[in-house]
Parts: C-alpha cells; structure tokens; sequence
C-alpha cells in the first residue's frame, strides 16, 4: 500500500497487549511492561467472549458459510491454534507473508508479521477489527499469538483459509478476465462485506482490489487484507493521509491531505468501480502508467475510467461502472443501495462455482503428478505418507 505519513511510534508489546488486556486493567498493566511485557504478548490467544450476532445482507451461500464458521469459531475459543504447521507460502499482505497452514486437520490461512515500533498500532487495528466481524463476506480471524519463525520472535495471525486464493488468482490461472456474471457476483459479496464494515463496524477498508477479494471453492467471496482499514471515529485514524494502491484510489484521498481531509467510506465504492474494470479486463486503468505521480494525477484530474472499447460488456454493467466511479464522492450511492441495484440483485454464482471446480480439478491434479513424480523409488511407507500430505494440500 502507498503511505505517505508515518505511524505514530508505539512500543510493539504494548500495541498488541492492548488487544488482551482489559481497559480498567490497563494502568496495572502498563507497570509491568518492563518485566512481564514479552510474557503478556505470548498470551495472545486467550479465548475471546462470544459476540452477538449482527444483521448482514449476505446472499444465501455466504449465510450457509457463515453458519459454519460460527460452529468453526465456537471451537477456537476452546483451543489454540498455536499448533499450526506451516505448509507453504500463499503470498504477501500488508504486513507480512501469507501461509498455508494446517493445524488439528484444519487448513488455514497464517499471517505472520514482525512486531516494530512503526507497524504496531496497524497490525493492532487489523487484529482486532478481523476479531470483531461477523459477517460471512470478511475472511474470518482464529487466533493470534507470538512464536518463533526462522529464528526470530514474530506475531502469527491465524484466519480462515479461502482455498482459491484471490479474484487476481482466478484470472491468472486462466490466463483471463473474468466474465460479467462473476464478476457480478463477486461484486454482490464485497458489497455485502462493505454494507457491514460501513453501517456496522463504522470502518473503511481503503485498499478493494483483486488481489484482496478471496474466494472459496464454493464460491462464496470474502475481502481480505484489512490492515490498512480505519476506523471512522477513532481520534488517532490517519484519515488525513493517502493509504491505498495508487491504481485504485479515490480522487478525494488525492486531493485532501491535510489533518481537515473528510474523506468517508465512499472511497470504498470508489476503488470497488476500478476493481471492476480490473476483473474485466486484468488490470485496473493507468497500468501501463509508470510513474506513480502520473497516475496520482490521472486519478484526481482526468474524467472517471471506462471499460476499453474492445472489453465487451452489458448496458447494465457500464452503468454500474459508471454509477461507482463519480469524482463527487457525495454523489456516490452507499454500499446498502448499490445490493438493490438490478445488476447486483440478480447476481447468480453458477458461472463462477464452474470456473473453480475446474481450477480446483487442475491443481489437484498438478499436485498429484507432482508427487507421483517424487515418489519414484519411495517405499510402501513413504508412498503412504507422501500421499497423506497431498490430501492435506
């Protein structure tokens, strides 16, 4: 992402400390840093109290999903994830690697981050928003604990594992955009995702691109990568800086950077229209732009994006574009209006459900050949267990 301002420094036991200890605790608590602060950070994964459930406008697959991950979340609290075993690198988010992790016979996403001074309070922020969603359309928090990776103390973040990996993924894989139906539903689920982070959780996510849109294998969305997300309210928010990928920015976060910038969750709906265009056409508009500053003033200066002429679309989705990607952020409609607009209502998954089953045919498919390949020689045992991990892959 493209900051501009520095965090406010912060000491990095202390930050992520704040997650645990209880505000009435505090006081007390800072009197101990000295000597029982690391201590304190290892304790991360205690249980955390169950949380009402809130109103959502998820579509019925994410419901189905979201029922699940209740029962999935209910069990966390009783056990840690600390078990988890890394079994290979997924990507990079905001602040650290990504992993595939299996713990207990369930596979799960691991971010694994260092603990600094400079990126404390964000990986704070991110921790504990993740924790407090519920809502079947945001990839869902697990644990968070401190432990050792490649000889050094970092913080691991468990969260729930989207086996397809990204919208960005998909379309790498088939070489390809992605074709209107979807993309429509795709774009139904990050509307839902952000009807429940604007109205609910009061936050901005800031940073709605491909890369960070996951899917599952049965097509339900999620939005992903919440660390640069603000809250609205909050008095140390750095609403008053440009955080974001330069591509997908709103105009109004170009425009105001002073401490005065009013900027709202209408960038959101701003950077879902460029994401849009993006799974249309594999690129958001000012890609083959090098320079960063161009872009910038592209963006703020220049008329709203469209679809290329060559990309082939429906009325109804130029309008849809069109309705997202107006400079007047005032003028913008909320995530809530955009889930009734005729495009987004009737949204259906069946296209994209295909796309993955023949995704998820081929990399099974690649991994198997893999490793019969590599068991050329292997006795019976090692056979054996070399084909257990391939069913945990």
């Amino acid at each position: 992402p493209f900051v501009m301002s520095p965090l406010p420094a912060a000491p990095a036991a202390s930050a992520i400390d704040a997650l645990k200890t209880p505000p009435v605790a505090a006081a007390s608590g800072a009197a101990k840093e000295a000597t029982g602060g690391a201590a304190r950070v290892a304790d991360m994964g205690a249980p955390l109290p169950a949380r009402p459930r809130a109103e959502s406008r998820a579509d019925p697959p994410a419901r189905e999903s979201r029922a699940s991950l209740s029962r999935s979340t209910s069990m966390s609290a009783v056990a840690s994830y600390k078990e988890t075993e890394l079994k290979s690198v997924m990507g990079q988010g905001t602040y650290g690697a990504v992993y595939r992790g299996l713990c207990r016979g369930e596979a799960v996403a691991v971010k694994i981050m260092s603990l600094q001074r400079d990126t404390a309070e964000d990986i704070k922020r991110e921790i504990k928003l993740m924790r407090d969603c519920d809502c079947g359309n945001i990839v869902s928090y697990r644990d968070a604990f401190v432990k050792e990776h490649e000889m050094r103390r970092m913080l691991w973040v468990v969260m729930e594992l989207c086996e397809m990996g990204s919208a960005l993924d998909v379309m790498k894989r088939q070489k390809g955009p992605l074709d209107e139906t979807s993309i429509a539903w795709i774009c139904k689920g990050v509307l839902a995702a952000l009807d429940y982070m604007h109205s609910i959780r009061k936050a901005i996510h800031r940073d709605i691109k491909a890369a960070n849109i996951l899917l599952k294998s049965d097509g339900v969305v999620k939005v992903a990568d919440l660390g640069v997300a603000a809250q609205l309210f909050n008095t140390m928010s750095k609403r008053g800086t440009m955080i974001g990928t330069p591509h997908w920015m709103a105009p109004e976060t170009l425009a105001q950077m002073g401490d005065d910038s009013t900027y709202d969750t209408k960038v959101d709906i701003w950077s879902l229209g460029i994401t849009l265009i993006e799974l249309a056409q594999m690129q958001p508009p000012y890609a083959d732009t090098r320079s960063v500053f161009k872009v910038m003033m592209l963006i703020a200066h220049s008329a709203p994006p469209t679809l290329d002429e060559a990309t082939q679309a429906t009325p109804l989705f130029h309008d849809l574009i069109a309705t997202l990607l107006v400079k007047d952020a005032s003028q913008r409609p909320s995530a809530a209006d955009l889930l009734d607009s005729e495009l987004i209502k009737n949204a259906d998954s069946t296209g994209l459900r295909q796309l993955l089953t023949v995704q998820a045919a081929q990399k099974l498919e690649q991994v198997s050949r893999s490793r019969e390949q590599s068991e050329s020689g292997l006795s019976e045992k090692e056979r054996a267990e070399s084909i257990e991990k391939t069913m945990q892959l």
